[in-house]
């Protein structure tokens, strides 16, 4: 057994130095039109050696600071349109040093895994304890490229897959999935129970959930009866998280919301959101019952 893990080990650090080497000597230049001078601005592409969180080095560190747009090769594929806000255009926040990182969740199915973006000054356990993954411009999730977009993306499949990151499997059920949607591009999915995600509090929110074999589109309507402030985007988001207890009853979770929304919508309140859950009670393996039915009582409101 110990012979075994051994040479897995010693696969792996090989295979990482491999990819280091090629990735090395082929680092390849973005041009990008810069039609005010009419002249080619060359912007050295960020290589990315591996995602492999047993494999990443101190020296694969990069900043990310004030960029509007982060473009990155990774072996043979290559992201030039992975925006900060697609919206607004915000940059990337100072101070954004770190590593790109494949993440996953102990408790969600492999298909819930990202690309995230852990800023930290070196790959050690205790610095990246006490680093943190890069937030979204609205401060309640996590910046990631997730699965369901990868998917699209062909020339990443043999990447993650030869980095050990991604199985081939999770690949093709994503894509399987997205095609029976009839989606050609990424979405963010909702793979589980105590998978966050963002709802409008003054509108309707689709959101996507992801079941044993399909995906659905679901729509959350506002919440009825609530003294909500002006309309602001802004004020209007929070986020959420689906539960279910011992009997099997599927509550939406608020977790976090600003102070202009509560106490309609404060921390731990529980809303009811029928429609989820039998589709998330397909793969409640993954779950965990985080309430008691008697603790409830009446927090469960439409």
């Amino acid at each position: 057994m110990v012979l075994l893990v051994r040479t897995v080990l010693n696969e792996s650090k090989l295979l990482y130095s491999r990819r280091r080497t090629i990735l090395a000597q082929c680092r390849p230049l973005v041009f990008k039109q810069s039609f005010a001078h009419s002249r080619r601005v060359e912007t050295p592409s960020r290589t990315v050696a591996t995602l492999n969180p047993e494999l990443i080095m101190d020296n694969d560190i990069l900043d990310i600071s004030h960029l509007k747009r982060l473009c990155f090769t990774y072996g043979s594929a290559r992201i030039q349109d992975c925006e900060y806000d697609t919206m607004l255009r915000i940059a990337f926040p100072p101070g954004t040093r770190g590593y790109l990182y494949w993440h996953t969740h102990t408790h969600l199915p492999p298909y819930a895994g990202a690309i995230r973006f852990r800023i930290c000054d070196k790959w050690t356990p205790s610095a990246f304890e006490a680093g943190h993954d890069l937030l979204q411009p609205n401060g309640l999730l996590p910046f990631e490229l997730n699965l369901w977009q990868l998917a699209l993306r062909p020339a990443f499949w043999s990447e993650l897959i030869e980095d050990r990151v991604v199985s081939r499997e999770s690949l093709e059920h994503c894509l399987k999935m997205l095609q029976q949607a009839k989606r050609k591009r990424g979405l963010y999915v909702i793979c589980g129970f105590r998978h966050p995600f963002i709802l409008n509090a003054g509108g309707s929110t689709t959101l996507w959930v992801a079941g044993k074999d399909t995906l659905e589109r679901l729509i959350w309507t506002n919440l009825r009866g609530c003294n909500l402030p002006e309309n602001n985007g802004k004020y209007h988001t929070f986020k959420a998280q689906f539960i279910r207890d011992k009997r099997d009853n599927v509550y939406m979770e608020v977790l976090d919301a600003p102070r202009a929304l509560q106490p309609e919508l404060k921390p731990g309140k529980l809303l009811a959101f029928e429609e989820a859950g039998s589709l998330l009670l397909q793969t409640k393996e993954w779950g965990q019952s985080l309430v008691s039915p008697d603790s409830l009582g009446s927090s469960a409101s439409g």
